[in-house]
């Protein structure tokens, strides 16, 4: 799976720095804070997951990024749809 990635992100000081407060903030885990801080940090369009806490949790934060289920994603992507 690795091998299909056309960017990889390298986990910096900034990086853990805002996993840990998104981990103080939330419920959030560990590893999918440090997820989530990566997406944020690369300012990607959507997060994608199909943890419906991890995507809760996600979205109970001050949005710096859409956390949404691959449903969500193409019924916005499709058809311009967001709920």
């Amino acid at each position: 799976m690795y091998s299909l990635c056309s960017h990889r992100i390298k986990i910096t000081e900034e990086v853990l720095e805002r996993a840990v407060e998104i981990q103080q903030s939330t419920n959030i885990r560990e590893k999918d804070s440090i997820h989530l801080a990566c997406a944020e940090i690369e300012e990607v369009d959507y997060f994608i997951t199909v943890d419906k806490k991890l995507k809760n949790n996600a979205n109970r934060m001050p949005a710096r990024i859409k956390v949404v289920d691959p449903t969500e994603c193409l019924m916005e992507v499709l058809y311009g749809n967001e709920d």
